[in-house]
């Protein structure tokens, strides 16, 4: 949560910045700027002629995931060991993602992109049994991980020169794959008794909606910023709240 206020507030910053600067480099921008705007005005002929219509765009996202309410339990692999009881609260949910996109802007105010996008696996270590005068213990990892593709439609509100404020709309697959191992281990020899993992995979059809902006840093490339929320309504995932940073280059 953390991370997610943290880049919030780089995306308020870069909307200051954009009310800083004079030069237009948004070529959507409309061409009957107010008369005290001190950008270089451009017909409407020739803005026209700059639109560019394509884009391709790579994002860092951090997605922040809310598990259902699910609770288990694992056999110790130590002789005589207690069994393990856990709740999907443990999982990490915030996870470390990278996004891809192509998009289709036909109109100025109106545009499309289909996306790819793949977290890091991440692994963390939540519980350890031991025994005194046992070199032996045991352990309970969780490893979560997804993959998501899909389509947005994407709604531009050009506002400053170089600013454009976004809402999104789409839909996405998405592939969960969650597990929990209790393996046991030797601290002398280094081996490993792994155990039959739990495991909580998911694959859900689910609507997403957006809000962000877009700052020109040049005619071609803009940085974005965007805030996402999915309702997955799973049996093990609930929801999902993401925000991205990302570039688009525009041709």
């Amino acid at each position: 949560m953390k991370k997610l206020l943290f880049m919030a507030g780089l995306l308020s910053a870069s909307a200051i910045t954009a009310d800083a600067v004079a030069q237009s480099y948004n070529p959507y921008y409309p061409s009957n700027v107010p008369n005290n705007y001190s950008a270089p005005k451009r017909s409407a002929s020739s803005r026209k002629d700059d639109f560019k219509k394509f884009s391709i765009g790579l994002d860092y996202v951090i997605t922040d995931a809310t598990m259902a309410n699910h609770s288990f339990s694992i056999d110790s692999p130590l002789l005589g060991g207690t069994p393990y009881s856990g709740t999907l609260d443990n999982f990490e949910d915030s996870l470390d993602t990278l996004s891809g996109s192509i998009g289709w802007r036909p109109l100025r105010y109106l545009g499309f992109e289909v996306f790819y996008q793949q977290s890091l696996s991440d692994n963390q270590i939540k519980y350890q049994e031991s025994y005194a005068q046992d070199t032996r213990f045991a352990q309970a990892e969780y490893e979560f991980e997804y993959k998501a593709y899909g389509a947005d439609a994407i709604l531009y509100l050009p506002v400053l020169s170089r600013l454009e404020l976004l809402a999104s709309a789409g839909l996405a697959n998405y592939d969960f794959q969650a597990k929990v191992k209790l393996n046991a281990y030797n601290e002398n020899t280094a081996n490993m008794t792994a155990s039959n993992p739990l495991k909580f995979d998911e694959d859900k059809l689910a609507f997403r909606y957006g809000l962000g902006a877009q700052l020109f840093l040049s005619e071609r490339l803009a940085f974005r910023a965007m805030y996402r929320y999915t309702q997955i309504d799973g049996d093990y995932i609930d929801k999902l709240s993401e925000i991205s940073l990302g570039v688009r280059y525009n041709f």
